[in-house]
């Protein structure tokens, strides 16, 4: 894998060249616009890391360029907390926000590597759009995009089946979970689907499960770079467990209440064991009680 660094912050490019390299991935390193530009051609990077500090803050304005010498580009942007990214931007596939770990860098690598040889297997078949016959329809589930749902009951088989039921119907989604990396892989396996890892511990991947701040921006960003977009929480009861109750009901009803400018979903799944009628009317305020018979 080709990667492409562009920055003038040199502390950051060396701890990406070094992140870089030590899974085995060829990186060049430009600090400057000219010299990217030129990178691009000789080096046909697959990714182009960019950071948007680079010239006092006017990193972005290089896609531009980027675009003109290469329409297949990949560009991750490094952003800082709450910088907007712009929408219109078809160039930008994702954003890895600082500070960073080597984990996220790496894991939002493997996400496009993912996506792209995906697009790879699909394109020679016609049939991509059609659902597996195992797949409930959203509509026999009584789920409707652009509504939002809490279900009171922690059942993996039913987000599952929420899961397949959104991706084979075309929608992008983003999974909030606790759990472990490989179950999840093994439970998922939809190429629309991305997923945040959230743990105590800054290691493989995982989000700090104390940075509930974090994750309402990392759903913000998600719903804005991605068209039909659905957010699943799996199960809220660990961030419960480290954040508390109100801390965490609070983080939720702002994600869910923000303004987007496009239609999304959101699914929150909890058990509401140790939950007051108050906690409850709290997540069905703005979302609405999904409770399935039988899955």
């Amino acid at each position: 894998m080709n990667i492409l660094v562009i920055g003038d912050n040199i502390a950051i490019l060396e701890v990406l060249t070094e992140i870089m390299d030590a899974v085995g991935h060829k990186v060049r390193v430009s600090e400057s616009e000219n010299d990217a530009i030129i990178a691009i051609s000789e080096f046909s990077p697959n990714i182009i890391l960019l950071d948007t500090d680079m010239n006092n803050g006017n990193g972005l304005k290089i896609t531009d360029r980027i675009q003109e010498v290469s329409q297949e580009a990949n560009v991750v942007v490094l952003r800082s907390w709450n910088e907007q990214i712009p929408r219109d931007n078809t160039v930008i596939k994702g954003f890895i926000q600082k500070p960073f770990t080597s984990s996220d860098v790496l894991e939002r690598i493997e996400g496009l590597m993912s996506e792209d040889e995906g697009d790879r297997k699909k394109a020679p078949t016609p049939q991509i759009e059609e659902a597996p016959e195992e797949v409930v329809a959203l509509g026999d589930r009584g789920i409707s995009f652009g509504e939002s749902y809490v279900m009171f009951r922690n059942d993996a088989g039913v987000v599952s089946g929420l899961v397949s039921s959104f991706g084979s119907e075309g929608y992008n989604i983003l999974l909030i979970t606790t759990g472990k990396k490989k179950a999840i892989e093994e439970r998922f396996g939809h190429n629309r689907l991305d997923v945040h890892f959230m743990s105590i511990k800054l290691l493989g991947g995982y989000f700090n499960i104390y940075r509930l701040g974090s994750m309402i921006d990392i759903v913000r960003q998600f719903v804005t770079m991605k068209e039909m977009p659905v957010v699943v929480f799996d199960n809220i009861n660990p961030l419960i467990s480290r954040n508390g109750m109100n801390s965490t009901l609070t983080a939720i009803h702002q994600t869910v209440t923000s303004e987007y400018e496009k239609k999304v979903s959101f699914v929150v799944c909890v058990d509401t064991k140790n939950f007051t009628d108050k906690d409850k009317e709290i997540l069905l305020s703005h979302m609405r009680n999904y409770n399935p018979t039988e899955e």
